[in-house]
């Protein structure tokens, strides 16, 4: 699992996102959370163009494919270009995404939140507080995380 992760997210396999999409859904339908939404936590558009697609948005995209979901690509604009947050602890993490994220409204949705991977939750975080602010009643997280050679969907946040 953690080669595969490797090749999508830096190796140029954006096909990769079906099976592990696929994967992830199939462990967050086991954790029977609920959601109305799913989007992705975007990349900054010059790490996008950079890498040529956004691997949060791929596997946001399958995943509420196979939950029946929408896909809202656009809920989240990443407005600050943190850059890349291998090799930081937590705080300067928790330090280059402050409000590095907006939302735009969803008053009353579930969200779920789909990112590659979890190192601090720093990203995820910063993310989950631009969508509460938007209005969210409950903000849950979906993320590739290598544990046992498995896919795992690790947290909820709740408002």
């Amino acid at each position: 699992m953690a080669d595969a992760i490797a090749r999508f997210k830096y190796g140029a396999r954006p096909d990769l996102a079906r099976p592990l999409g696929a994967r992830l859904a199939e462990v967050l339908f086991s954790l029977e959370r609920p959601f109305d939404l799913v989007a992705p936590v975007p990349l900054h558009a010059a790490r996008r163009v950079t890498r040529g697609y956004d691997q949060a948005a791929l596997l946001a995209r399958e995943l509420a494919r196979h939950a029946g979901r929408p896909f809202r690509p656009r809920l989240l604009t990443r407005v600050g270009d943190t850059g890349q947050q291998v090799g930081r602890d937590g705080e300067a993490r928790r330090l280059a995404l402050r409000d590095a994220f907006v939302a735009r409204p969803c008053a009353g949705q579930r969200v779920l939140l789909v990112d590659d991977v979890r190192t601090t939750s720093a990203t995820l975080d910063a993310a989950a507080d631009a969508v509460r602010r938007a209005g969210a009643a409950d903000v849950h997280h979906a993320t590739l995380t290598v544990a046992a050679a498995d896919a795992r969907a690790p947290s909820s946040r709740s408002r």
